[in-house]
């Protein structure tokens, strides 16, 4: 199974908002349905059945206090003038925060044997491009410092990711939730 621990995207303004705003994008690529907009704080890659239970124990002894995070501007990878994802970003506080959760989940999951080969960069894919070649550095300098709204981080998810035809599908196989508020 290809598996990742997440944090979800649940504000309804958020998605509202976000959702209202595919219109200039819609061209370009394809949104992600906002059930599925998440924050990967790390990717297990494919992991057997049999490590599931393991994976599970190890993430649900992580302590940690609930905290909100800002959501703020749009950016792509690899670049605006060739992009391949569109993400939403966060401010620097909230990266920080998220950057923290990151490790420890690292830190719970490398016992285990799942390692990363990438620095976390805090952001949420709302857009997957196949086709490259739309510079859309006019589009996402309108929402460089939009500040789309704050998301509680309350728990993580532990996802199975499924790729189909029509892209990734998501479901929930375990939810680690916070120990209290910050």
């Amino acid at each position: 199974m290809r598996l990742f621990v997440a944090v979800d995207i649940d504000n309804a303004q958020v998605l509202q908002t976000l959702n209202q705003t595919q219109s200039q994008f819609s061209t370009v690529g394809r949104f992600i349905a906002p059930t599925q907009l998440h924050c990967t704080l790390f990717f297990m890659g494919e992991v057997p059945s049999a490590a599931i239970d393991e994976s599970i124990q190890a993430l649900s002894a992580l302590r940690f206090r609930s905290f909100e995070i800002q959501l703020q501007g749009l950016g792509a990878f690899p670049n605006p003038t060739a992009p391949r994802v569109v993400w939403l970003g966060t401010d620097q506080k909230s990266g920080a925060l998220l950057s923290n959760l990151a490790l420890q989940v690292s830190n719970a999951l490398s016992p285990l044997g799942f390692t990363t080969q990438r620095r976390f960069h805090p952001h949420i894919t709302i857009m997957r491009i196949k086709n490259s070649a739309h510079d859309i550095s006019k589009n996402l300098a309108h929402y460089h410092h939009h500040i789309w709204g704050n998301q509680l981080v309350r728990e993580l998810t532990l996802k199975q990711s499924v790729l189909t035809s029509h892209g990734a599908r998501y479901s929930n196989l375990a939810t680690i939730s916070s120990v209290g508020k910050t």
